[in-house]
């Protein structure tokens, strides 16, 4: 699943994707967004690896990526990969989480809390699961509490989410009060 970001230190859009057939994560940078750069190595884990999703953090940047690896059943895991940069990122040798096939995962810094969530599709369950750690560059995870997860969680699949306050979430109620 591509995910895409601005960097303002370069000016350009900076598209992110994995290639399990190639094994590595890869980038391309756009000024527009209808043309792009040729693809670029970002990091290689040196595994198969797929759904890379990407946070800012105050000690650098943080990536969770999962391990595409055969057969499924011993792999599918969730790896977490830091750096000074988005484009300076260490895969770490074990999984961040390894209780269960992972994939699809979503990074959400907590609105009411220090600390982060990560979301993911444990696919083999058909359940979407909530993890929380009070440092996403390097803690370790626990699974999140039912009363901090506000979205529903019955549907799984890739995703992404924006954090809103409750203050925005009633300025966008007030326009689209039956939430479509």
């Amino acid at each position: 699943a591509p995910e895409a970001f601005y960097d303002p230190s370069l000016s350009t859009y900076i598209i992110i994707w994995s290639s399990p057939k190639d094994g590595g994560v890869y980038y391309s940078a756009s000024d527009d967004l209808t043309t792009n750069t040729y693809p670029a190595l970002l990091c290689d884990p040196g595994f198969k690896t797929i759904d890379l999703t990407l946070t800012h953090t105050p000690s650098g940047r943080a990536a969770v990526l999962k391990d595409e690896r055969e057969p499924m059943e011993e792999s599918s895991q969730l790896y977490r990969a830091v750096g000074p940069a988005w484009y300076n990122l260490t895969v770490e040798s074990s999984p961040l989480y390894d209780r269960h096939q992972l994939e699809g995962p979503m990074i959400l810094k907590s609105n009411e809390k220090p600390g982060w969530y990560i979301y993911a599709d444990d696919y083999t369950r058909s359940e979407y699961r909530v993890y929380y750690t009070d440092d996403i560059y390097s803690g370790s995870l626990r699974e999140a509490e039912d009363n901090d997860v506000l979205i529903p969680l019955e549907k799984p699949s890739h995703s992404y989410a924006l954090p809103v306050t409750w203050k925005e979430l009633e300025r966008i109620l007030a326009v689209y009060p039956d939430g479509q």
